[in-house]
Parts: structure tokens; C-alpha cells; sequence
């Protein structure tokens, strides 16, 4: 014996987009990232331009803090900055993401 489900959803690609960037994130569990990543194969084939922009500006964006920007500032001006020590391992893992995106 089988069993056939079958289930529709509605959402607008604000509320979508807004799921797969919580989803698709390295801190999401395994399970659900995959879900969420065939939610992108979707949208994309769906909505290609908004989901390149998506991608683009939300995806593969990095935010910084107010104390890593900080920080910046002070390295585009050839200075020192103290960070204590996990704040500063999470801004160096973003600028590996910026210097990796640029290859």
C-alpha cells in the first residue's frame, strides 16, 4: 500500500524571499536547507529576475555591525582595530566571504 499527498501553498516572493534567506543559511539545519534550496530552484525558474536580484542583494550580501564598521574604517585608513575575540572571528569569516566573492 501507498500513500499520495499532494498540498498547495501561496506566498509572495517578499515572505518567500525572506524564508529562503533564513533557510538557505550555513546555520540552518541540513533538512531544511535542502528544502529550502529546492524552494529557490522554483522561484528561480519562476521569477528569474527577482530572484537574481534576490541573490545578488540579499543572498550573497554580507552585513556588518556598527563595531565592525568601525573596524573598517579604521583599515581603510591604515590603522589598528581591537575587537575582542569572537566578534573578530566572525568579521574576518566575512571579509573571506568578500575576498572569495571577488574571484
Amino acid at each position: 500500500l501507498s500513500l499520495y499527498t499532494e498540498w498547495y501553498w501561496q506566498i509572495d516572493l517578499h515572505n518567500l524571499f525572506h524564508f529562503l534567506r533564513l533557510r538557505m543559511d550555513e546555520h540552518a539545519q541540513y533538512e531544511i536547507r535542502k528544502y529550502a534550496e529546492a524552494m529557490a530552484t522554483c522561484a528561480k525558474a519562476v521569477a528569474p529576475m527577482a530572484y537574481e536580484a534576490f541573490e545578488e542583494h540579499i543572498l550573497k550580501s554580507v552585513r556588518f555591525s556598527q563595531v565592525e564598521c568601525k573596524a573598517l574604517a579604521a583599515m581603510l585608513d591604515g590603522e589598528e582595530f581591537e575587537m575582542e575575540e569572537r566578534p573578530r572571528r566572525t568579521f574576518e569569516s566575512k571579509l573571506k566571504r568578500i575576498r572569495e566573492a571577488g574571484d
